[in-house]
């Protein structure tokens, strides 16, 4: 009997050690950090922290060129977001492959082009324009996507003057970002912000 007790005795505890993990777990597992969406564009996200670095990217680059901000700024850098999405999923949907090696041969091309030795030069002289390199890469990278992809529709498309026209006059909608859509997301981003 003794030994009965014992061992229910020691279940019970392995039991409360275990649901004392399982918890200690799920609340680890459900107390992680998620991202606030601000914008989704197709199947894509825009989240706050994303508009933040677009932000601070843009206010250390005007900070080192002596300039001041644009009255709507946050409003710019959205629609630029948004419109440098709509081109990688374009040139995704076209097959369009930018290889890292494609990106480092335009970073040598640039490097050549402004006279810069070495790749430690080239970060510096970033860093003194108030450009992490990191981003640079990225951006970069947009460009070649967005450069192909221009390319392309160029090549497989001679539309004339009136074709375009026509084309323009019956989509206009997709073409403009709604006013309630840019304030929305500007309110939203705002609201953040002043959290802060």
């Amino acid at each position: 009997m003794k030994n009965k007790i014992n061992t229910i005795a020691c279940l019970i505890r392995h039991f409360i050690r275990y649901a004392v993990l399982l918890f200690v777990f799920i609340t680890c597992l459900f107390s992680a950090v998620i991202e606030e969406i601000a914008v989704i564009v197709n199947s894509d996200i825009i989240t706050i922290s994303d508009i933040e670095i677009e932000k601070n990217m843009y206010l250390k680059q005007l900070k080192e060129s002596g300039e001041k901000p644009e009255t709507n700024y946050l409003k710019s850098i959205l629609s630029n977001m948004i419109g440098q999405i709509i081109i990688m999923q374009e040139a995704k949907d076209k097959e369009i492959v930018i290889t890292d090696n494609d990106v480092n041969v335009q970073i040598r091309q640039l490097m050549k082009i402004n006279n810069i030795p070495n790749e430690e030069q080239f970060k510096a002289a970033l860093a003194q324009q108030g450009i992490d390199y990191d981003y640079f890469l990225q951006k970069q990278k947009y460009n070649l996507y967005s450069q192909s992809l221009l390319y392309r529709v160029i090549t497989t498309l001679d539309p004339t003057y009136e074709e375009i026209r026509e084309f323009y006059a019956q989509n206009k909608e997709k073409f403009i970002i709604t006013k309630q859509l840019l304030i929305f997301c500007l309110k939203k981003i705002k609201a953040f912000l002043s959290r802060k």
